[in-house]
């Protein structure tokens, strides 16, 4: 209740939130767009359906995790609690410059915070990991066992985590669930209607955003052909300059960290003589250097003065942001929906104009399959053959529900499937990165970790050397590829569960 009162002001809530708030089944699917104001909806619903409960609002990523936490907890006398796996290191970067008094529990520790929480912001590891054994989710299971849930970004769920979302709900039977997204597939609403159906309950068709909002035509979009490499196309850069000219803001997502690398040194060249600021966001930063860059881009797209921001797959939910226009790889259909949420977010009414977005041809063979990277060209074919000349998230919804059929199925359950054992297993499809740190840095963390002992002592706390050093090196940690099999990086160093790379291994620029 205060949560919905400090958003809402004077404002009442719309009719679809009113709509998810005064829903009468236990789950309850929500199908709205960016800007739509679903979350307002679900903290409404938690208002009915949470009472005696704890609340866990699960996101896909600890950057959205960690904006929602910014957006709507943050400053409320409620309490609450940010759980993730880098929580502590954003409550001290990203909020107040410090962390909570208890920063330096270890993180099974810490996971026993969710037993005294009332809200917890979380990744939905932190829930669906219980499914495969993960041990945050384990030590937190009397909290899970008494809570009501909200998913958000279902859409963003790959196969695998999907399967164990299928899972929990064949589970937690009982469990107040809210499943939100941008666009149900006709195989996700059938499994997950098969699953309540042998469970014996009802469930409604989703609901969904509002008309007017997501009828409402933000975008134009043209597919940009061009002859050798696209990211050097005079047709793309005169668009951009064009818009920096005219004091716009200019989002550029790439598929590569090398190209984004490529695109954005191209970019202070070509824009060396306007006065805007270019940026560069990825994530294969230090991890506290991401969050800076991070910062610097919502930063920027807030204030009145024009920027080029250059980033990869990151943006795609973690940045909160309106282009006026976008310039993207082609890529799966769910991100293509994804980064055209950031063009135009803020359009309220058909008198505004709709923005562009140019989408270039993706020729590497990485990170996206053949089969991925096709149906992103059916769904901007699927535009042309329409002849949308402007695009609503409803048009995009629509076409998104057509183009894949295929019925997810449930996953194997390390946790519920293999009795007496207890392996833990991958909650998520593989990830082709490790976390590092550079041995250039090792000096700077232990340096740093001294710091963090003596506020511990303050604290009446002890840490030792190793401890304080891991909760230091997250702030220093890096996702890289896995090297090549010629790199014998099995046998590097070890910190805990970090990598620590041979000297000259990463060459390493804070800027790019």
């Amino acid at each position: 209740e205060q949560l919905v009162a400090q958003k809402l002001g004077e404002n009442s809530l719309r009719p679809f939130q009113e709509q998810i708030a005064d829903t009468r089944c236990r789950v309850t699917l929500v199908k709205a767009g960016c800007g739509t104001g679903k979350t307002l909806g679900a903290y409404a619903w938690a208002k009915k359906w949470a009472v005696g409960k704890r609340l866990f609002f699960g996101y896909p990523t600890t950057g959205t995790a960690t904006q929602g936490y910014l957006d709507y907890a943050e400053g409320s006398p409620i309490e609450k609690m940010l759980m993730h796996s880098r929580a502590d290191l954003d409550r001290e970067l990203l909020l107040t410059g410090e962390g909570e008094k208890d920063e330096a529990t270890s993180s099974r520790l810490a996971a026993l915070q969710a037993w005294r929480k009332k809200l917890i912001i979380c990744t939905v590891d932190s829930i669906l990991g219980l499914i495969q054994n993960n041990r945050r989710p384990l030590f937190s299971w009397p909290a899970l066992a008494q809570s009501a849930f909200v998913f958000d970004e279902v859409h963003a769920y790959d196969n695998q985590l999907f399967g164990a979302l299928l899972r929990f709900l064949r589970t937690f039977r009982g469990a107040p669930i809210l499943l939100m997204s941008a666009s149900f597939t006709p195989g996700q609403l059938q499994a997950i209607k098969r699953v309540m159906d042998e469970l014996g309950e009802p469930i409604e068709d989703p609901i969904e955003g509002p008309r007017e909002l997501e009828e409402l035509k933000r975008y134009q979009i043209r597919e940009v052909q061009a002859e050798g490499d696209p990211t050097h196309s005079e047709l793309i850069w005169s668009e951009v300059v064009k818009a920096v000219q005219e004091r716009q803001k200019v989002l550029w997502v790439t598929n590569s960290v090398s190209s984004c690398i490529d695109i954005y040194q191209a970019a202070k060249e070509k824009l060396k003589d306007i006065t805007a600021k270019v940026l560069i966001y990825h994530s294969r930063f230090r991890y506290k250097d991401r969050l800076a860059k991070h910062e610097q881009v919502i930063n920027a797209f807030s204030q009145p003065e024009p920027v080029l921001a250059v980033t990869t797959q990151v943006c795609e939910m973690s940045l909160d942001l309106s282009a006026d226009l976008l310039v993207s790889a082609m890529a799966p259909a769910t991100a293509l929906v994804q980064r055209l949420g950031r063009l135009n977010r803020r359009m309220k009414s058909e008198k505004e104009e709709s923005r562009a977005a140019l989408l270039y041809r993706w020729d590497k063979s990485s990170p996206y399959t053949a089969e991925e990277l096709e149906s992103g060209q059916k769904l901007v074919n699927e535009v042309r053959y329409r002849e949308l000349e402007r695009v609503s998230q409803r048009d995009l919804a629509n076409i998104l529900s057509e183009l894949s059929q295929k019925e997810p199925v449930e996953v194997k359950s390390a946790w519920l499937d293999q009795d007496w054992c207890t392996y833990l297993s991958s909650l998520r499809e593989s990830s082709h990165t490790i976390a590092v740190l550079l041995a250039e840095d090792q000096e700077s963390i232990w340096e740093a970790a001294k710091g963090r002992q003596e506020k511990a002592m303050a604290r009446g706390q002890k840490l030792s050397n190793m401890q304080a050093f891991l909760q230091e090196a997250q702030a220093w940690a890096i996702p890289i590829r896995i090297p090549d099999k010629k790199t014998e990086w099995r046998n590097w160093q070890r910190r805990g569960f970090y990598f620590v790379t041979e000297p000259g291994y990463i060459s390493y620029s804070e800027e790019f």
